[in-house]
């Protein structure tokens, strides 16, 4: 199933964060669930303006990706850095890292539930 423009501003609208990033992710990169929701901070880079798809999740644990072609880079528009932008700060301040889940502090997660 394929959205149009003004049906994902619609859906955008109404979404609150972080489904709204995670969406906004997914639409401008083409990403699966499976590769946003473990996505590290160390990985986002906002000066070039991309994301480094370079390892797995899976049962609590970091990897590789199976095939070669699974590890790539992808760049990010400017409106998706600021969403990146928008996120950075308020997962990052000490004192949402010390109240979230260890998972943030452990292993700068990006997404956390």
């Amino acid at each position: 199933m394929y959205y149009r423009a003004p049906e994902i501003r619609r859906l955008l609208q109404i979404l609150e964060e972080p489904c709204r990033s995670v969406v906004s992710v997914a639409v401008s990169t083409g990403l699966r669930n499976g590769e946003i929701l473990p996505r590290r901070w160390k990985r986002i880079d906002l000066l070039n303006a991309t994301i480094d798809v370079a390892e797995t999740y899976s049962s609590g644990v970091f990897g590789s990706p199976k095939t070669r072609s699974s590890r790539r880079t992808i760049p990010m528009s400017a409106s998706l850095v600021e969403v990146f932008k928008h996120l950075r700060p308020a997962c990052c301040e000490p004192e949402v890292i010390r109240l979230a889940c260890s998972r943030v502090a452990v292993h700068g997660l990006v997404f956390v539930a």
